[in-house]
C-alpha cells in the first residue's frame, strides 16, 4: 500500500509522467492480459507485471527472460528519468541490474521495508525454530536456522545481494532502526535516506477530538493481521494477568480489549488463538477483519492502540494511523515500534514478548488520571501525501544532477 499512496500522490502533479508497476503472480490469471504487462484500466497509468515468484534463498528472478523481454522492455519504452523500486519480491534482486543495464542514465531508488536481502528468514531477523530476536547475520548463524542449506550458500547470498544493490543509486528507509541494521551489514549510510513511508490514512477525514472519558481511556485495541509475529498472543496473557490482578484487588476498573484483523498462520495457532479470545470473554472482542479506509474511524473508537509485535519491525503502518487518528500507542521496546513512540510522551512502551509487563503497563493507563490526554496531546503529526512526494522528489534527482 505504501507504494501505491506514493504513486498516487506523484501522480496527482504530473498524472501523464507517473506509472505505477506492481507484480503479481502469474498464477492469478483472471487478472492478467495475454502478454506478461497488464493495463488496469484503459485510461491509467496503472499496470501489473505477471511472473512466477523470485527464487526464495537469493530472491533471484523465476524467469530472467521475462524480465528482459517484458518488463525492461516496457521500461525501455517509456524512457523514465527514474525507476523506484518499492522492494524487490516478485521482480527479484536481479531485475535491479537488468534495469540498470538497459537505462544506464535513469536513477534508480529502492525502498527497504524490513531485512530480506540479510536475513532468509523472510526478512525478520528471527531465529527459527527457536523464534529469538537476532542481532546480526553470519553463515554460521543462519546456517543454525537452516541446517538444510551449506553455510557456504548463505556466504554466496551476502554477496549477490550486496552487488545488486550496488546498481541502486539511493535506497530508502521508512526508519533510523532498519538503515542502522543495513549500514551494520556493511552498506554505505551515505547511500540510505530515511523517508517514512507514503501513508493512505491520511487521506481519509480525521476524527473530531474525543472527551478522556473512562470507557475511551480503559479500552484498547489491537489492528492487523493475528499472528505469532504481531504478538496478539502476548496481548491475550496481558489482558489475562491484568484481570486476575484487578480482581485480586477487587477493583471495578473494566478493561476492553478489541481485536481488528483476520486470523492467520497455522491451523494450530488459529484454534489456540480463538480458545483464548473465548476464554476472554467480557474482556476480550473480536470484530473481525476490517477494510483500509475504516481504520481511522475504528481507531478513534478506542483510547489506546496496542502495538505488541515480537519482531523488529521496522515502521508500523499501525502506529502512523494511530497518530493520525489521534491515538496514543502502547508497543514493545524493541526496532522501528520504540523509535516511532516516545516513551511516556504519545505513547508507552513494555519490555518486548513480555504479557506481565505489558499488562502493567494497562493497569498504569487505567489508573493513572489524566495520562491519556496528556500523551494524546503530544501525538505527532503524520506527513500528508503531498509531502510524502516532496520528500521522495528530492531523492529523484538524475545521475548527472545528483
Amino acid at each position: 500500500m505504501a507504494s501505491y499512496s506514493l504513486y498516487r500522490a506523484l501522480a496527482a502533479d504530473d498524472p501523464d509522467n507517473v506509472h505505477l508497476v506492481a507484480w503479481i503472480s502469474s498464477q492469478r490469471a483472471q487478472l492478467h492480459g495475454p502478454g506478461a504487462i497488464t493495463r488496469l484500466r484503459a485510461t491509467s497509468n496503472e499496470w501489473l507485471y505477471h511472473a512466477e515468484p523470485a527464487s526464495w534463498l537469493y530472491q533471484a528472478s523465476a524467469s530472467r527472460g521475462s524480465v528482459y523481454h517484458e518488463l525492461v522492455a516496457f521500461l525501455v519504452s517509456l524512457d523514465p528519468d527514474v525507476i523506484h523500486f518499492h522492494h524487490f519480491m516478485g521482480f527479484g534482486i536481479d531485475a535491479i541490474r537488468l534495469v540498470r543495464l538497459a537505462l544506464p542514465r535513469a536513477r534508480i531508488v529502492l525502498t527497504i521495508h524490513e531485512f530480506l536481502a540479510i536475513c532468509a528468514n523472510d526478512g525478520q531477523m528471527v531465529t527459527r525454530p527457536a523464534g529469538k530476536l537476532c542481532e546480526s547475520a553470519s553463515p554460521v548463524r543462519c546456517s543454525g536456522c537452516f541446517p538444510e542449506v551449506a553455510r557456504s550458500q548463505f556466504a554466496l547470498r551476502e554477496i549477490w545481494f550486496k552487488h545488486h544493490l550496488e546498481f541502486v543509486d539511493l535506497i530508502i528507509s521508512p526508519s533510523q532502526f532498519l538503515k542502522s541494521r543495513y549500514v551494520a551489514w556493511g552498506l554505505d549510510p551515505a547511500r540510505i535516506r530515511v523517508i517514512e513511508n507514503a501513508q493512505h490514512c491520511t487521506t481519509r477525514h480525521r476524527p473530531a477530538a474525543a472527551d478522556s472519558g473512562a470507557d475511551l481511556a480503559s479500552t484498547f485495541a489491537f489492528f492487523g493481521q493475528l499472528n505469532p509475529y504481531k504478538g496478539i498472543d502476548v496481548l491475550l496473557d496481558a489482558a489475562r494477568h491484568l484481570r486476575q490482578r484487578l480482581r485480586r484487588a477487587r477493583s471495578d476498573l473494566a478493561p476492553r480489549v478489541v481485536l481488528y484483523g483476520p486470523m492467520a498462520g497455522s491451523e494450530e495457532f488459529r484454534a489456540q488463538l480463538t480458545e483464548k479470545i473465548a476464554a476472554m470473554d467480557g474482556v476480550v472482542e473480536y470484530r473481525g477483519a476490517y477494510e483500509m479506509n475504516d481504520v481511522v474511524d475504528l481507531m478513534s473508537g478506542a483510547g489506546w492502540i496496542v502495538v505488541p509485535s515480537t519482531w523488529w519491525e521496522n515502521s508500523p503502518v499501525v502506529i502512523e494511523e494511530a497518530f493520525y487518528a489521534g491515538r496514543p500507542v502502547i508497543c514493545a521496546n524493541i526496532g522501528g515500534m520504540k523509535e516511532k513512540v516516545t516513551h511516556d510522551v504519545n505513547g508507552l512502551h513494555f519490555r518486548a514478548r513480555d504479557p506481565v509487563d505489558l499488562s502493567a503497563i494497562m493497569e498504569r493507563c487505567l489508573r493513572e488520571p489524566g495520562l491519556w490526554s496528556r500523551l494524546r496531546g503530544s501525538v505527532r503529526e503524520v506527513p500528508s501525501l503531498p509531502a510524502s512526494a516532496t520528500a521522495h522528489r528530492a531523492c529523484y534527482g538524475t545521475p548527472e544532477n545528483g
